[in-house]
């Protein structure tokens, strides 16, 4: 992950980004303003994200739940200056896209699966990004300690799950996943 402004004095708009060749090829959002290249992603990354969406969208399917689970090109627009694309999307409210299929309201529950490169990110600005942009909860699928986190940012609580745990949510009662079946893969920890 590397962050760039193309002129220092000038946030881009998400009107620009929009326009812009970095929204088109994908591995770009932007961030309050500021250009921020994603790394792609690795084996073990997107093994987690395919995992927890399947595991996700059956148990709402399962529940009974008109809920989509969305992956890591859904694009979702917070306040005016940040376009980012979670690794997973849990909304139960679809008047939240707008007619180009982009959230403009923040989904209810987002995943983000860590990586090396975008570690800090996600634990820091772009944590409090989602928070203040009114996500309920917020999943965070550690590869590196083999855990996931569940901080309902409604309630003000967080939650560690680690090996031999199951993951619970505590907006989607039908989300509760054995971290030993998300975090199974070959390509995970090698």
């Amino acid at each position: 992950m590397a962050r760039t402004m193309l002129d220092e004095d000038e946030p881009m708009s998400i009107k620009e980004f929009t326009r812009s060749k970095y929204y088109h090829d994908g591995l770009w959002e932007l961030f309050r303003g500021e250009l921020i290249a994603m790394s792609p992603a690795r084996a073990g990354h997107d093994a987690i994200v395919n995992r927890l969406s399947y595991f996700m969208q059956d148990a709402l399917e399962k529940a009974g739940k008109a809920c989509v689970v969305s992956g890591p090109n859904t694009a979702v627009l917070v306040e005016d200056d940040s376009f980012v694309m979670p690794d997973i999307i849990v909304s139960c409210d679809h008047t939240r896209v707008d007619k180009n299929g982009r959230y403009r309201i923040c989904p209810e529950l987002v995943v983000e699966v860590l990586s090396p490169a975008t570690r800090n990110y996600c634990l820091g600005e772009k944590r409090q990004l989602y928070k203040d942009g009114g996500v309920s909860e917020y999943w965070i699928a550690d590869i590196e300690n083999k855990m996931i986190i569940v901080e309902n940012f409604d309630l003000n609580k967080e939650m560690r799950y680690y090996s031999g745990d199951v993951a619970v949510s505590g907006i989607h009662d039908c989300f509760n996943f054995p971290v030993d079946d998300v975090m199974t893969d070959p390509f995970l920890f090698i």
